[in-house]
């Protein structure tokens, strides 16, 4: 199935929550016309796009928070089962609180990662 991805930076959510994400300390931000990859290190924090009009993002929580993540409504597993098996998550953001939501999840796995 092909997927028809939109330009990410002209969309207002996925615009603002890649800038918050490449803000933090040691976060680089890579683009292409049609993603947002964010990196710490060699490891991808986030991806960001826009899937048919509406904002995506592809994250990795916490196992903490896991649950919380898989069980809303605007988060689904990732639709590659190899990244799913590996805890990868995928959001469909159309709102602000959905946005600060999954900036959430993944400053706390940053901080679980940092910690443990």
């Amino acid at each position: 199935m092909i997927v028809k991805l939109g330009n990410w930076s002209k969309h207002p959510l996925v615009r603002r929550l890649c800038d918050e994400l490449a803000a933090i300390e040691g976060a680089s931000k890579k683009t292409t016309p049609q993603r947002c990859f964010i990196k710490l290190g060699d490891a991808t924090l986030a991806t960001l796009g826009v899937e048919k009009g509406k904002a995506i993002v592809e994250f990795k929580t916490s196992e903490d928070d896991y649950a919380a993540a898989h069980g809303s409504p605007f988060v689904r597993p990732h639709p590659l089962k190899a990244m799913a098996m590996e805890g990868w998550l995928k959001a469909e953001i159309s709102e602000e609180t959905q946005c600060r939501q999954v900036l959430s999840w993944i400053l706390s796995a940053l901080e679980g990662q940092s910690s443990g």
